[in-house]
């Protein structure tokens, strides 16, 4: 089977970089990714979860609207809110991006990549 997504879009806010109890770095941050034109214009905003040193220079590099390119896989999970009600949650978990322009000069273009091994789960 395949699960692949790949997302060109701006980000909605700064990403959020915290560390595991191992020590992994994690980020977390949405894009706002626009299909259509004109009155049928519709954005959807998406949740990405980035792993590790892509982490890192994720919230190194970027800042809330720069322009990113991400590939990765979809991931949806479910739980049950206080009131009993059962609300799906989709995200990306990200294995490659590349910053397409950036808080820091020298940064445009910039790839950060990992192997699938230095995912924690």
């Amino acid at each position: 089977m395949l699960n692949r997504v790949v997302l060109i879009g701006h980000l909605t806010r700064d990403p959020e970089l915290s560390y595991t109890p191992q020590g992994h770095a994690l980020a977390k941050v949405s894009i706002a990714c626009d299909s259509g034109f004109g009155e049928s214009k519709v954005t959807d905003f998406i949740n990405l979860v980035v792993w590790r040193r892509q982490a890192e220079a994720l919230a190194q590099y970027t800042k809330k609207g720069s322009l990113v390119a991400v590939e990765g896989r979809l991931r949806i999970s479910s739980y049950d809110n206080k009131e009993g009600k059962k609300v799906y949650k989709t995200e990306v978990i990200v294995d490659n991006a590349k910053f397409l322009d950036s808080k820091k000069e020298g940064a445009i273009g910039k790839e950060v990549a990992f192997d699938e091994d230095e995912i924690p789960f």
